[in-house]
């Protein structure tokens, strides 16, 4: 049978029925089962019924109307309850019509409920369809696809939620039934990030699981949030802002708001939903302009989709002059706000009463320079088969070195890293500048500052990122860092270089680098094309494309 796809992908948002407009909410009858079957398609739908031991011959049968549990049975209920209801939406197109399956949703600024059903009924059951008369809802508390709706707000429905974890499955069940109420009730991937830990990377059901203090203390932000947030109803003649919201110090994670201000109320700052981005990122690093991008483009499409138009404002954490300069130089986000012509600011509402307001970081320049800073400049290399990291500078135009040893479970990459990081530990309250051999070591330096990290399998590296990320957040001076390569010449910057390769390089000369090697590592974390790998380590562009080919992440 060939699959005809879901008609409806997702759920209506209740946030976008108007505020104080009356709801009258009705459900059909046995839906499925008044759904006739065409005449000539009926005997598609045969079946036998074989008799016990074979003593007679099987019964033969089939479905005279739609079979419920059957693979297109949803899809073809709900393009018929469509059909059925085209008439009433042509007769009263001043209402909001919400139709999920067999739940129905009318909404209106002046709304006869006797008359509108009356009306409903009539179209409805000339195409053989029933209202559920048990489960017509004509006043508030109004109950819709797990929603409880009242005049001015929207909360989840009681939800039950099992604290008895004992295996995987149990994690895995818990996280899903928070997932689907987390843009209502503001539950933040902080607030998620202990309960998703649980689930790991095992893949067995069974694998046993308990909740330790640290997600039961995430489970009670939880619950507290489920039980007492809720989102509020549209207001016809406010516009709608998309508001960023970026990490302070009790916060990792940015995410954004759907609001609107109203200028004319104490309790002016209306949230409509919440805006999160991935928890687990797709990238080993990801820089903070990137996770802005991706929430503004995510708050956008999402505003699009339930308004049908732009956000009016989009409210970012950056100081105006960092705004200016992402908006020229970064790519993600000058994609973000493509064709975008409303008005963006970084002019957040006055209202002291809203915690997630407080304490607000307005994202600065980095204190990563793009032009030598005036200080002392480091020139560090590693050695493999030595398994030594070095680092050497010039102190009153004398070379001073500082060694560090690997373990046998250290990669060259490991190493040029602890390298770069001692640096930064010896020199936190002066100007910095860092030469370095490593392309890949180069490369995260430019992108760690304020990003998120993911975890990953190779807890030595990941310890070693989280510590290079601390050491830059708590930085004040700034810092640059720029690549080399070794063994080009003898003169300038090299010397410095020399200095450190004579200190890593085992007394006879190894074979050379393997490039293939470096650009599998570096594409594990960067994610660069095959196009950008084969320029990057000067390796065949086939072997590039094998290595995209072969990551699991792309």
């Amino acid at each position: 049978m060939e699959d005809m796809g879901s008609l409806q992908p997702g759920l209506p948002s209740p946030t976008m029925l108007p505020e104080n407009w009356e709801i009258l909410i009705i459900d059909l009858k046995d839906c499925f089962f008044s759904i006739p079957l065409h005449p000539q398609d009926a005997e598609k739908f045969a079946f036998s019924v074989p008799s016990i031991n074979k003593s007679e011959p099987a019964k033969r049968y089939h479905w005279i109307v739609l079979p419920q549990g059957m693979k297109n049975s949803p899809t073809i209920c709900q393009h018929f309850v469509a059909w059925a209801l085209n008439p009433f939406r042509q007769k009263f197109p001043q209402l909001i019509v919400y139709h999920y399956m067999d739940d129905i949703l009318i909404c209106g600024e002046q709304l006869n409920k006797d008359e509108i059903l009356r009306c409903l009924k009539l179209d409805l059951e000339s195409q053989g369809l029933q209202i559920a008369p048990e489960k017509v809802q004509k006043s508030s508390p109004w109950k819709y696809l797990g929603w409880v709706i009242s005049h001015s707000a929207i909360q989840p429905q009681k939800l039950k939620i099992s604290t008895e974890i004992k295996t995987l499955n149990d994690v895995q069940k818990l996280v899903g039934d928070i997932q689907w109420v987390r843009n209502i009730s503001g539950i933040t991937n902080d607030d998620l990030k202990p309960l998703v830990q649980l689930l790991g990377t095992s893949t067995k059901t069974n694998e046993a699981r308990t909740l330790g203090p640290v997600q039961e203390k995430a489970l009670r932000i939880i619950m507290d949030k489920i039980c007492n947030n809720h989102a509020q109803r549209i207001v016809l003649t406010l516009p709608v802002t998309l508001m960023i919201i970026n990490s302070d110090s009790q916060r990792l994670y940015p995410f954004a708001i759907i609001t609107q201000w109203d200028n004319t109320v104490s309790a002016n700052l209306r949230i409509l939903e919440w805006i999160f981005s991935p928890i687990t990122p797709r990238k080993t690093i990801v820089t903070k302009p990137e996770i802005l991008s991706q929430l503004i483009m995510k708050g956008r499409n999402r505003i699009i989709d339930i308004t049908g138009r732009e956000p009016y404002r989009i409210i970012l954490p950056l100081v105006q002059e960092y705004l200016e300069w992402l908006l020229r130089v970064s790519l993600p986000f000058q994609t973000a706000l493509t064709q975008y012509d409303g008005e963006i600011s970084n002019i957040y509402p006055p209202y002291k009463l809203l915690p997630l307001l407080h304490n607000q970081h307005f994202e600065t320049f980095p204190k990563r320079s793009e032009t030598p800073v005036t200080g002392i400049t480091v020139f560090t290399d590693a050695g493999k088969r030595s398994r030594l990291a070095a680092c050497v500078w010039q102190h009153e135009q004398q070379w001073q070195k500082h060694l560090i040893s690997g373990t046998p479970d250290d990669s060259l990459q490991t190493l040029e890293l602890q390298a770069v990081i001692w640096a930064f530990e010896n020199w936190n309250n002066s100007p910095l500048n860092v030469v370095s051999d490593s392309l890949y070591v180069v490369g995260i330096i430019h992108r760690i500052e304020s990003s998120i990290l993911k975890e990953i399998k190779n807890n030595w590296l990941y310890s070693l990122l989280l510590k290079l990320l601390r050491l830059l957040q708590i930085r004040t001076h700034s810092y640059f860092i720029t690549h080399i390569r070794s063994h080009q010449f003898t003169h300038g910057l090299s010397i410095g270089n020399n200095q450190a390769d004579l200190l890593v390089s085992p007394a006879w000369a190894g074979p050379p680098v393997n490039s293939f090697a470096q650009a599998r590592e570096s594409h594990s974390f960067f994610h660069q094309s095959a196009k950008m790998l084969a320029r990057q380590f000067a390796i065949p562009v086939t072997d590039a494309q094998g290595i995209v080919k072969s990551c699991p992440s792309c």
